[in-house]
């Protein structure tokens, strides 16, 4: 299957809560990650087992990374990280795989750097000084539009 969708098991396996992949049965529904598929589509394969195509991206889990930090990155919710990759909690390992469920016409990776904030930093000029609009700089730092920084606070802005 992984190989006719030009995947790899380990994200199918990761996508469905698979433990092993030995325990596929006819009739179940899978869904197979793609970047190559445009929109959702239903395709049928044999023994009446139907799969269910779905637009999405794979993410490795790196230093820092925190469920949050992932959905703000590609535009979604924790909670639908964590329905698609079938977790219980927001737990991560370095190095693990997650499949990141995409809405075809918001998908967008922001790649980020820290910014320690300066005496006299508006969130407006830091949004400026790093090519973001406001609303993008306070969504991917969780602020309210009326949110008061400090100086020597931590913040994300756009990667140069």
């Amino acid at each position: 299957i992984a190989r006719r969708y030009r995947t790899s098991v380990r994200a199918i396996m990761a996508m469905n809560g698979l433990k092993s992949r030995h325990f596929i049965r006819a009739g179940w529904k899978l869904k197979i990650p793609t970047r190559r598929y445009a929109s959702l589509k239903r395709i049928s394969l044999p023994a009446t087992s139907v799969k269910t195509i779905e637009k999405s991206a794979e993410y490795v889990v790196r230093k820092g990374d925190s469920l949050w930090r992932i959905a703000n990155r590609f535009g979604t919710t924790t909670e639908a990280i964590q329905s698609v990759n079938k977790l219980n909690d927001t737990y991560l390992r370095i190095g693990q795989v997650l499949m990141i469920p995409q809405d075809v016409s918001v998908f967008r990776e922001i790649k980020t750097q820290k910014y320690i904030v300066l005496k006299g930093d508006t969130p407006y000029m830091i949004a400026q000084r790093h090519r973001m609009n406001l609303s993008e700089f306070l969504r991917i730092n969780r602020l309210a539009p009326r949110s008061t920084i400090y100086p020597g606070q931590v913040l994300l802005v756009k990667a140069d």
